[in-house]
Formats: C-alpha cells, structure tokens, sequence
C-alpha cells in the first residue's frame, strides 16, 4: 500500500507544470510497482534538481 501512496504521489501533484518522467513511469506500471519506482528514482538522482534533506542540519567537519 505504501508504494502506492508514493507513486501517486509521483503521478499527480500539486504543480502545474509537464512532468518530465510521466510517460516512462506510466509504462513501467504495466511491469510492476517495484519498477515504478526504480524508473523515478532513477529520473529523481539522474536529473539537475538539486536534492535536499529536509530538517537535517550542517555540520562542519574538522
């Protein structure tokens, strides 16, 4: 059930904009959830975004 919160997620969100890996990821649900998945976290490290951790805080390493 989780995994498909997340792709629901992934298939439709707030933003108005296109979303760049839609199509390939609707062609992988034919495979399987777990492909799914890999085909957008695939997109998600492989793309420029910038990723962020949310709530982690820097620390300096000495």
């Amino acid at each position: 059930m989780d995994m498909i919160v997340f792709l629901a997620d992934k298939i439709k969100w707030d933003r108005l904009a296109e979303l760049p890996y839609l199509s390939e990821l609707l062609l992988a649900l034919d495979t399987s959830l777990e492909k799914t998945s890999l085909v957008y976290l695939d997109y998600l490290l492989n793309s420029s975004q910038q990723l962020f951790i949310h709530g982690r805080k820097k620390h300096k390493i000495n």
